[in-house]
């Protein structure tokens, strides 16, 4: 239980940089070359977005509900909180 606990934690901050970097503005001048990152940035932070969601599906028996809730609450993601509780159910 204590290596998942430590995989979401480490899932967590990867999904933190992944978002600051889809989220950030860009200038009005911006070049292609930008919005094209920007574009990327955005299709990784989904794709690990739906990654996390799948590995907290499959491992939801090895995963301590408690910590995990407070894991999520504490970054934020209310959503995929929200989407654990209803899977424990």
């Amino acid at each position: 239980m204590l290596l998942c606990t430590w995989l979401v934690e480490l899932w967590l901050d990867k999904l933190n940089k992944l978002g600051a970097a889809s989220e950030s503005e860009l200038p009005e001048n911006a070049g292609s070359l930008k919005r094209a990152q920007k574009q990327e940035a955005v299709e990784l932070y989904n794709r690990a977005t739906e990654e996390f969601k799948n590995f907290l599906a499959e491992y939801q028996d090895d995963l301590e509900s408690d910590a995990i809730f407070q894991l999520l609450q504490s970054h934020g993601r209310l959503s995929d909180c929200l989407a654990f509780a209803s899977q424990k159910v």
